[in-house]
């Protein structure tokens, strides 16, 4: 098996050794290890091939075969935020702002049902005109659609706006959450205050800390993120497992989910065509299985911007969860339902190819799977008490090894809003 080359201490500590039964423990790296291995030459062959052979193994050992899919469910796009990679930005002022009724919301929940889906991940803006109180609303509205003979929804995931522990606790109470994502979307400080002109959401350590107030009021599970592109993805890379490390150390439970969408060009977005720092696929795929063996019983997800040799590529390495098609308008359902088009692609590819042994999530003849035919998704997204001093991340800016050179703060661009929306927000 070819480790040689990797760091004693992480061959030792995330080579899996071949037991029958379950698996056996295994750790991750220290912050030093993973700094290692993010400055490997990844053209070199014998090295990368030892870190997929090991980040393979780990994926084989924890997750087997299983792959979790979901579906990203819009409700409203109003925001009064103004980030640079988003097309719900408030400055955007030729989108047309929309909110789901509930009649709407019904329908949206009992096409994305008949499509086989069972966990949802629900998004909204930050704004006035769609209140928490709405927000709350529509989990009681999804959580009591049933579609029969598919059923209802099995987890309802959300990726919203940062909160207060009050409201986390308003969150908590509802019973219906499974997981509380929220992107810090870039832990390098001075491209994050680049890119989020206004807002709440230009607030960095406020960001930095909602994991914690989640924990604080008692969910369950919280996720985080980061949009590679935006600054060095091995400095984002640090600052994510720094903060995974941060919630494992002061809340015995580390992230449930780490999403990594890249940064990818799109209409209507000058950052996304020609992103800061970008991240080819080669070092994608190393980052991915670094990231596998570094925190190796947290879900990666990833979401289907990629192309479908990427996906298949990742998969092997480390990711663990999928956005089964993404549609990131408000409605979007409701405009496949209507136009009997589906833009979305057949969940049963993935999971019969994932295990024979699981059946179809389609219902065969009751339940209709999609179409066959697959479109790209519209693109157009959003991102949606401890004080900064308590927290004990120390990624401010987060440790990095001193062979990375972080790139220089591009002078700030100073451009009109577009008319067309962007991808670089989309859900994991």
């Amino acid at each position: 098996m070819p480790h040689a080359h990797l760091p004693a201490r992480a061959r030792s500590k995330t080579t899996p050794t071949p037991t029958p039964g379950k698996s056996e423990y295994v750790e991750g790296l220290t912050l030093a290890e993973a700094a290692t291995l993010l400055n490997v030459d990844v053209h070199d062959p014998e090295l990368t091939a030892a870190i997929f052979e090991t980040a393979r193994q780990i994926k084989a050992r924890i997750y087997g075969n299983r792959i979790v899919l979901f579906s990203p469910l819009y409700l409203a796009s109003w925001c009064v935020n103004s980030c640079t990679y988003c097309a719900f930005r408030a400055g955007n002022k030729t989108l047309r702002r929309s909110a789901l009724t509930d009649a709407e919301l019904v329908l949206e929940v009992e096409a994305l049902q008949r499509q086989g889906h069972r966990r949802l991940l629900v998004l909204t803006g930050e704004h006035p005109r769609y209140s928490f109180n709405q927000f709350l609303h529509a989990l009681d509205v999804i959580a009591a659609v049933k579609t029969d003979p598919c059923g209802g929804i099995r987890r309802l995931n959300v990726e919203i706006p940062s909160l207060s522990v009050s409201d986390m606790r308003r969150l908590k109470a509802t019973d219906k959450v499974g997981t509380f994502t929220l992107f810090q979307e870039t832990y390098h400080r001075p491209t994050f205050a680049r890119v989020h002109v206004s807002g709440p959401k230009s607030d960095y350590g406020h960001r930095l800390l909602t994991q914690d107030r989640a924990l604080r009021a008692g969910l369950d599970d919280v996720g985080v993120g980061a949009l590679f592109g935006l600054a060095d993805y091995r400095y984002e890379a640090l600052g994510l497992l720094s903060h995974a490390q941060h919630l494992e150390a002061e809340y015995g439970a580390g992230p449930h989910t780490i999403s990594i969408p890249r940064l990818r060009p799109a209409d209507g977005s000058e950052l996304a065509s020609a992103p800061p720092c970008p991240v080819d696929d080669a070092h994608f795929k190393a980052l991915v299985a670094i990231l596998r063996i570094a925190v190796p019983y947290t879900g990666m997800i990833l979401s289907t911007r990629e192309s479908p040799e990427m996906r298949e590529a990742l998969l092997q390495v480390g990711i663990s969860q999928m956005s089964a098609g993404s549609r990131t308008d408000v409605g979007g359902e409701l405009c496949c339902l209507f136009s009997r088009v589906c833009l979305r692609m057949p969940l049963r590819s993935y999971r019969s190819r994932a295990n024979s042994r699981v059946s179809h999530l389609h219902v065969a003849a009751r339940c209709p799977p999609p179409s066959p035919q697959f479109h790209s998704p519209h693109p157009l997204s959003c991102r949606a008490p401890p004080s900064p001093s308590s927290c004990c991340l120390n990624l401010m800016p987060p440790p990095s090894p001193p062979s990375i050179q972080l790139p220089a703060d591009p002078p700030p661009k100073t451009s009109p809003d577009t008319t067309k929306p962007d991808a670089n927000s989309l859900p994991p």
